[in-house]
């Protein structure tokens, strides 16, 4: 069962999520990103349920994604002449997974160089490709944080209305107040002239 104090989180982190989803989909569809999917799945992964957890999985996956991307771009220019694509994709794999072993942090690097790899389209370079998915996801990372800092912010401002001392009922006592105060201030107004 939710009680009415953990209900405000639930909304924020469902809101949160489908708005950043929606929001970083939409935003790379009018930048004309070739696959604004890849937005939308990297402001879904970045939310976590802790703001630091968030921000800190929006960097390791933007670090991971332009390691990756810089990989298969490499090695698309190395490899390309000699061997096709799949050999390309092995070899990139295999040097993001060394990578990794030894800085785990960077793990989605060993897709991001396949996704590069396999999403180029012909009358695009290589170079453009990787610029185009680090983009996206970086577009969709940097969207999902953003929208848990906001909704953060949003759930302190609420909190802190909750919890006010001689709260009777949030907004509605802030009113009153504000009423109250108004004419001490009217007073000291008409002393000071």
């Amino acid at each position: 069962m939710i009680t009415k104090r953990e209900l405000p989180r639930l909304i924020g982190f469902v809101a949160r999520c489908s708005g950043s989803a929606v929001l970083a989909y939409t935003l790379a569809e009018a930048l004309h990103l070739s696959y604004p999917i890849w937005a939308l799945i990297s402001a879904i992964v970045v939310s976590q349920e802790q703001l630091a957890e968030t921000w800190t999985s929006t960097g390791r996956r933007i670090a991971g994604t332009i390691l990756g991307a810089c990989v298969a771009v490499g090695m698309n220019a190395v490899v390309s002449p000699f061997a096709g694509i799949t050999v390309q994709v092995v070899l990139s794999v295999a040097l993001c997974a060394a990578i990794t072993h030894r800085h785990p942090i960077m793990r989605v690097s060993m897709w991001t160089c396949a996704i590069v790899l396999l999403t180029a389209r012909p009358p695009d370079s290589m170079l453009l490709t990787g610029i185009y998915r680090g983009s996206e996801v970086v577009l969709g990372g940097l969207i999902g944080g953003t929208l848990h800092q906001a909704t953060e912010k949003l759930l302190g401002f609420l909190d802190r209305i909750e919890t006010k001392p001689g709260k009777r009922e949030g907004i509605e006592s802030i009113a009153e107040e504000q009423t109250k105060r108004r004419p001490h201030a009217m007073r000291a107004v008409s002393l000071a002239c």
